[in-house]
């Protein structure tokens, strides 16, 4: 058995973008041998330990973090928890590395956005470059995703706990993961990829810029064909089924006998 906790946060109100206020989103994953969170919010908000305290968990027990990309308001908690490892994409990595740099130093930061970011309507580049470099200012770090030596990069395919598969999804950003678990029922926790039930299925689209349009719309038609529960990096669990939100706070799922009898 595994006990999935979703686990949310708010966004600080100078990060939203729409009408109604949007969450961050964590899990927290309880396998019978591990602990495990994917994705960690933004630094220094203090939801996420709140969170984890409710739960009666210190950060000091979870034995590992999965980044599903390498943006602030999912990996900006990842230093509170020491003795975790990290899985996380190598080609996520180096492409936030590199564009953070940039854009934070840059005179003119649209151009560097256009370059990095190429299919973001014109009309928008100027809001999405000037809000990009403030936030590269604000929160990157080259140890954003922990203590170097911690690290599995996820090319290098690191061994997750059973049943747990990475899912490439990528199109938000180049190395872009969500993390799956073949049980009953089955989870995605596919972090941008569809960030909110408001786009399950649906012509809408985020405001979000997109790294490779083409990509996202795959990735997005990948996390559609889930017949489970699904969590999005932005919104609360929900059945794919009908679309209902899952309000559980704690959510059972059964595990698969391995193929090795285990």
């Amino acid at each position: 058995m595994i006990r999935f906790y979703p686990l949310r946060m708010s966004m600080p109100a100078f990060l939203q973008t729409g009408v109604r206020p949007i969450p961050l989103m964590a899990a927290l994953l309880r396998f019978p041998d591990q602990l495990v969170i994917v994705d960690t919010g933004l630094y220094g908000e203090p939801d996420l330990p709140h969170e984890l305290a409710r739960l009666g968990v210190s950060p000091e027990e979870v034995d590992l973090v999965v980044n599903t990309h390498v943006h602030p308001d999912h990996a900006g908690n990842n230093r509170l928890f020491t003795r975790a490892q990290v899985v996380v994409s190598r080609v996520d990595y180096q492409f936030a590395r590199s564009y953070c740099y940039e854009i934070m130093n840059a005179a003119d930061p649209v151009e560097v956005f256009r370059r990095y970011y190429p299919e973001v309507r014109e009309d928008r580049l100027p809001k999405h470059a000037r809000h990009a470099q403030w936030l590269a200012r604000q929160y990157w770090r080259d140890d954003l995703l922990g203590r170097p030596e911690r690290i599995l990069w996820i090319e290098d395919q690191p061994i997750l706990p059973y049943p747990a598969k990475l899912q490439p999804l990528p199109g938000h950003s180049p190395g872009h993961y969500g993390l799956r678990l073949d049980t009953h029922p089955s989870l995605l926790i596919c972090g941008d990829a569809l960030p909110s039930r408001l786009f399950w299925k649906s012509r809408l689209r985020e405001s979000a810029p997109r790294y490779n349009n083409e990509q996202h719309s795959a990735s997005k038609q990948l996390v559609e064909q889930c017949d489970g529960l699904i969590m999005g990096g932005h919104d609360a669990p929900f059945w794919c089924r009908d679309g209902r939100y899952c309000t559980h706070a704690e959510i059972l799922l059964n595990q698969p006998q391995r193929g090795d009898g285990r």
